[in-house]
């Protein structure tokens, strides 16, 4: 199992407070057995917090997944 750690950006939409929208961080960590069980997880947030499929992809920036593994020093 290794420790998988997702960041990114997110645009939200313009409004009356911000004509131009804001970009807002995106973090989430979780485990997983393989990286592609660690891909799908991954999809499986930004659709379900981000709706990721039906948006323009211009709305994130810098999607990054990184994989931690640990290691016996011993």
């Amino acid at each position: 199992m290794c420790s998988y750690l997702l960041t990114g950006g997110f645009h939200s939409a313009p409004d009356r407070g911000s004509p131009d929208g804001h970009w807002y961080p995106i973090t989430h960590s979780f485990s997983a057995e393989s990286d592609s069980d660690a891909q799908e997880e991954a999809k499986r947030f930004l659709e379900d917090k981000y709706s990721y499929s039906s948006r323009d992809k211009e709305e994130f920036r810098n999607l990054k997944l990184v994989c931690c593994r640990e290691v016996d020093l011993g």
